[in-house]
């Protein structure tokens, strides 16, 4: 079976939908596989509403249209997820929201790490102090530094 040209695929996807804002094509992988092409409308209440549309690799007819005005609740709820956690849902609010939650996590990581990096420290100091324990006291103190006296 032969593919439809892509113009003539392209030219097929805008006369299905004319007001549409992006269109990516994905290609058939072996040979009499069907064309898809996600569409997404202008913004909407939802801000990147996509529909389906799969065509016929070899005559450009459509084989299915699956429009996001009639997507069943599950395909609605996942596409609005994605668009709420990247804060596009509330514009300027919704990012500032997500921005924030992001610097949250930064600010987790650096407690985080300065957490592990003073339990290290209270441990190692342990370590040497129970590793000094059969030493007498006065060796503990190292070298005698000027001005300070060992009693």
């Amino acid at each position: 079976m032969r593919r439809a040209p892509t113009i003539r695929l392209r030219y097929r996807i805008t006369l299905a939908i004319a007001n549409s804002a992006e269109i990516t094509l994905r290609l058939p992988q072996r040979p009499g596989g069907p064309a898809t092409a996600f569409i997404q409308g202008p913004p909407t209440w939802h801000p990147s509403p996509r529909s389906t549309l799969t065509l016929d690799a070899g005559t450009a007819a459509i084989v299915r249209w699956e429009p996001f005005s009639e997507a069943n609740a599950g395909r609605t709820l996942r596409f609005l997820v994605r668009v709420l956690h990247t804060g596009e849902v509330g514009g300027w609010v919704g990012q500032l929201v997500a921005g924030l939650a992001s610097l949250g996590g930064c600010v987790l990581v650096w407690t985080g790490m300065s957490l592990a990096v003073r339990r290290w420290r209270a441990w190692a100091a342990r370590r040497r102090t129970r590793d000094l324990d059969g030493v007498e006291p006065s060796a503990r103190l190292g070298p005698a530094s000027p001005g300070r006296s060992r009693s």
